[in-house]
């Protein structure tokens, strides 16, 4: 089945193809498929630095969105014709976004909102890194501010959670675009210990500041991006962590500056 069904898709590439893109290349097939002279040229899209993948011997360009993903490469997967291109986003907010967003999401005006997407894995704790007890003594230092952490459920969180829970700190099942929640926000947080690239970039884009994951254990693990690069840098431990989200929740007009100034830096490079 391997061999025939890599067959069919050389010959429909063939006949039909003027680019064969690979995206994140886990299936043994286009790898077989296209390991023969002609064809089309073939990229592949490497948007999961971190995990196993297959597919750089047979691809003419590897399309990467950070640089870590071309220095990766180089070092452990000795691929060819490495490029980054911006990650693209759609910019599709109205001046009257964060009103319209709280307002769909029941969250009032005057709320102090923090906002963090991802998917469970991201939240997961490791070793002395626990986003939940973090998160907990940052509510506990702002008695009005609220928590929402979209993509995990309640009970898969409580395990994480001081004491099982807390009452400002609201996890929402996983929704196919958690945009409003990102526009709703005060301050962005990053998960960690794997942090949220997209997530964190759609956040900037709609203006809101953001928080990095403190003390990456590895770069790939960890959002980095040009475009903020010299905006926003990863806090050093978990109390630099706390401290720049406190900073930002008690300063609002120093919250809109750096929105404003991320979200045009987005604009210019990803949009």
């Amino acid at each position: 089945p391997l061999v025939w069904r890599a067959a069919w898709l050389r010959e429909i590439a063939r006949t039909s193809a003027d680019l064969v893109m690979l995206h994140q290349a886990c299936d043994a097939v286009p790898t077989v498929a296209f390991a023969v002279p002609g064809g089309p040229p073939v990229a592949l899209a490497n948007h999961a630095e971190h995990a196993f993948w297959i597919g750089g011997t047979v691809s003419d360009v590897i399309v990467n969105f950070r640089q870590i993903g071309v220095e990766l490469n180089a070092e452990r997967r000795y691929t060819q014709g490495d490029i980054v291109v911006p990650l693209p986003l759609l910019d599709t907010r109205p001046a009257s976004a964060r009103q319209e967003a709280r307002a769909a999401l029941g969250i009032p005006s005057g709320q102090q909102m923090l906002a963090s997407v991802g998917r469970r894995e991201k939240y997961l704790a490791y070793a002395d890194r626990n986003f939940f007890a973090t998160a907990a003594s940052i509510l506990a230092q702002n008695p009005h501010a609220h928590l929402y952490v979209v993509g995990m459920l309640p009970e898969e969180a409580a395990r994480y959670i001081p004491g099982g829970g807390h009452p400002r700190l609201h996890c929402v099942a996983p929704v196919d675009n958690p945009a409003n929640y990102q526009a709703a926000a005060d301050v962005y947080l990053e998960s960690f210990p794997w942090g949220s690239h997209t997530a964190l970039l759609e956040a900037c884009l709609a203006g809101v500041p953001v928080v990095p994951a403190y003390a990456p254990l590895t770069p790939v693990l960890a959002s980095y991006d040009d475009a903020i690069a010299d905006l926003v840098t990863n806090p050093a431990g978990e109390q630099a962590y706390i401290e720049r989200t406190n900073a930002l929740l008690r300063d609002a007009h120093g919250r809109v500056r750096m929105g404003e100034r991320l979200r045009r830096s987005i604009r210019a490079s990803h949009v």
